[in-house]
């Protein structure tokens, strides 16, 4: 079925700089990105955000540059020519605050569309008969009988709405929602047909209370998911999951994890608590955490240990590798079974620019060591804790950048007893 979008705000002009409803994060992407993927599962290309002011249309156009953004008094005109220039047959109408609408409730508008040989003249409305907690004029259609329904989704024919477009600029009626143009149609005599779909598809957000309880309702599909994929949640409620979490068989997860974008977790591997990642790749029977922080553009090999206040951040750790504690990773390359003990770290940024290190197989990095990138240590290379290694070095070396250790016996009694009198010194003056 040739179809194309209009996508309302659904909400109240924001004062800015706050953005639209439509860009408030549900399980760390926007209502409308919700949305976005819907149409993506039904094969709908061609979108068009309709807003009646800039601010939201400018912000629209920043989260999705892809995405066609019109604004103004003149909106509906431009958009009525957008219609004329493209090929679509059919148009549906939607608000961009609703995150749970379910890609089969839309195909089953299409289907009955094309199907039975049913008149292709009027307006279909999904959504429920009944006001609900987050009801509005935005999304209310006040039917002929007195009753209302509750509006999340408008499939029309293109000429009629054309036709509707034309008689809202005669008019002067600017109707900027999904309800507003059935509203429109009710009152031209436009036969309406409505179809119900579950409570939850038409939860809709206006405002910063609705969007927590969104959020809510999404944590709990996402747990749920990763439960029946076979993934251990020991304490499901704490741990926190984004739209695009990918988490394979066997996986452990622990209380109070926080999982932000472009996560992907191998089976078998532990993701221990109070631990946050992002952006990265766990291999299968690898253990994170507790405590540890995976940056975007990290790999963590299999079998791979990484402990608790490690942060890692543009890195690939190898196989079997060891960062148990207290260290800092960035913009390097980890061979395998590689051990990197507590305080040690990578100076990866200079003040202007970030530089690599690379430490390749079976070497092992001392407690408390800096590694100044760019550097090289070989494989089987040794560093002694303490140092600060700024030249590469060979395979199997020892290397050890320190001051040496001079004792001087008496010296303790002798510094306390200078102590004492300048402590004196002082009080008299005093």
């Amino acid at each position: 079925m040739s179809i194309s979008a209009a996508i309302f705000p659904g909400a109240a002009i924001p004062e800015p700089p706050s953005p639209p409803c439509a860009l408030y994060e549900i399980a760390c992407l926007p209502l409308l990105g919700h949305l976005q993927a819907v149409l993506d599962a039904i094969d709908v290309e061609e979108r068009v955000f309709l807003s009646p002011d800039a601010h939201s249309a400018d912000c629209v156009r920043r989260a999705f540059p892809r995405m066609h953004a019109l604004h103004g008094t003149d909106m509906l005109q431009k958009w009525r020519q957008h219609l004329h220039a493209g090929k679509r047959r059919h148009v549906l109408l939607l608000s961009g605050n609703m995150p749970f609408l379910r890609p089969a409730s839309l195909a089953a508008l299409f289907a009955e569309r094309e199907g039975e040989g049913k008149k292709q003249g009027g307006l279909t409305l999904l959504g429920l008969p009944s006001a609900t907690d987050t009801a509005s004029d935005h999304h209310v259609l006040r039917l002929n009988d007195g009753s209302e329904f509750f509006t999340a989704a408008v499939l029309a024919e293109i000429t009629l709405l054309a036709r509707l477009l034309a008689q809202a600029a005669s008019s002067a009626e600017l109707p900027v929602s999904v309800a507003g143009f059935a509203s429109l149609a009710l009152r031209q005599g436009v036969e309406i047909q409505l179809r119900q779909c579950d409570a939850e598809e038409v939860f809709a957000v206006h405002d910063r209370r609705q969007q927590a309880q969104g959020e809510a309702i999404m944590q709990a599909h996402l747990r749920q998911r990763a439960l029946q994929n076979g993934v251990c949640l020991q304490e499901p409620a704490s741990v926190h999951f984004s739209f695009d979490t990918q988490l394979q068989a066997d996986v452990i997860i622990e209380p109070h994890v926080v999982f932000a974008p472009g996560v992907e977790v191998g089976r078998g591997a532990r993701i221990r608590a109070f631990s946050h990642l992002e952006g990265c790749v766990v291999a299968p029977f690898a253990c994170v955490g507790p405590y540890a922080r995976l940056r975007p553009q990290t790999r963590i090999g299999e079998g791979a240990r990484i402990g608790n206040f490690v942060e890692i951040k543009h890195s690939n750790i190898g196989a079997d590798a060891r960062i148990n504690h207290l260290a800092y990773v960035g913009d390097a390359e980890v061979g395998a079974r590689v051990n990197i003990g507590a305080g040690a770290i990578t100076c990866n940024y200079d003040g202007s620019a970030k530089h690599q290190t690379r430490i390749e197989a079976d070497a092992f990095i001392g407690s408390n060591s800096a590694l100044v990138a760019p550097l090289r240590i070989g494989r089987g290379a040794y560093v002694g804790s303490g140092s600060t290694i700024t030249e590469d070095v060979e395979e199997e070396a020892l290397a050890l950048a320190r001051a040496r250790q001079s004792a001087h016996p008496g010296g303790a009694r002798r510094l306390r007893a200078r102590q004492k009198a300048a402590k004196s010194g002082q009080d008299a003056k005093g």
